[in-house]
């Protein structure tokens, strides 16, 4: 890439991915905190650069996914770990073994018993999990109205498959939009046989809400203009290449989709516009 002369947001960008990853590899080696002398980054909680290295991916990729790697219903489970995405949960409700119509019910009142008896926690504070607008107990709608249908009509990969080719399969089914589906992709590309190969595997993913947002910071846009897919794929795929050349990582573009997402969670907070939900103590 050409020497290319940056806005001061724009090195924020690269700025965030550099000090995130000093922090993660800081607090892995056992070094005293601060991880990192980012001020933002001590205080509030980020995401990795490398999505898979967050501690619920990695508890999913471990527990569920490395064991079954073979098992024919590693789509419908990525599915489920990724609805309820807290392993608590998931612990209490298993690998999903035989038939789902099977296990309905006790998967019913495992959660409710979370809920009701243990006044635990069953879905992940992460992504927002909702009924669309359908007035039902969120455990029955997602049981119920989101499951079963995907359980009944669940695709698998095919010979030649891409990763776009089988997202577009997944988000017929409610509950699974462009986002929620793009989580399942991102688990399934490591571990499926026919995915794992796919052609656009460093270079696809799908666009999210949070991602949106930080390629409009990036490009100087108003922060909620709207953006397509076929143009925020060529963007991602830019600031893929940009990574590369400044930074020396090799990042497949899921992992730029994420990184944009936490760096508008990051401007927000320098710019005084808002702080995300969750705290973090790395200052001491």
């Amino acid at each position: 890439m050409d020497s290319i002369v940056l806005t001061d947001d724009q090195k924020v960008f690269l700025h965030w991915i550099r000090e995130r990853e000093n922090a993660r590899v800081n607090k892995t080696q056992g070094k005293p905190k601060p991880w990192t002398e980012d001020p933002i980054i001590q205080q509030y909680r980020f995401c990795n650069v490398e999505r898979e290295k967050d501690t619920v991916s990695q508890w999913i990729h471990s527990n569920w996914c490395e064991p079954n790697v073979d098992h024919p219903n590693l789509v419908f489970a990525m599915v489920v770990a990724r609805l309820f995405n807290w392993p608590p949960t998931l612990e209490r409700l298993g690998f999903p073994l035989r038939s789902f119509l099977e296990d309905k019910e006790l998967w019913r009142m495992r959660l409710k018993g979370i809920r009701d008896i243990d006044k635990g926690k069953v879905f992940t504070g992460a992504y927002l999990v909702s009924t669309n607008g359908i007035k039902m107990d969120k455990i029955d709608y997602i049981l119920d109205r989101v499951l079963t249908p995907i359980w009944n009509r669940c695709p698998r990969p095919k010979e030649g498959e891409t990763l776009q080719s089988f997202w577009n399969k997944l988000t017929i089914f409610d509950g699974l939009g462009s986002f929620m589906a793009g989580q399942v992709i991102a688990d399934l590309k490591y571990f499926d046989p026919i995915l794992k190969n796919a052609s656009d595997w460093w270079t696809w993913a799908p666009l999210g809400p949070g991602s949106k947002r930080g390629l409009n910071r990036f490009y100087g846009r108003p922060v909620e203009k709207g953006l397509n897919q076929e143009n925020a794929l060529k963007e991602l795929q830019y600031l893929r290449i940009l990574v590369q050349s400044e930074l020396a990582w090799n990042l497949p573009v899921h992992n730029i989709q994420n990184c944009c997402c936490e760096y508008d969670k990051y401007l927000r907070v320098r710019n005084n516009e808002g702080t995300p939900r969750s705290r973090y103590q790395g200052a001491y």
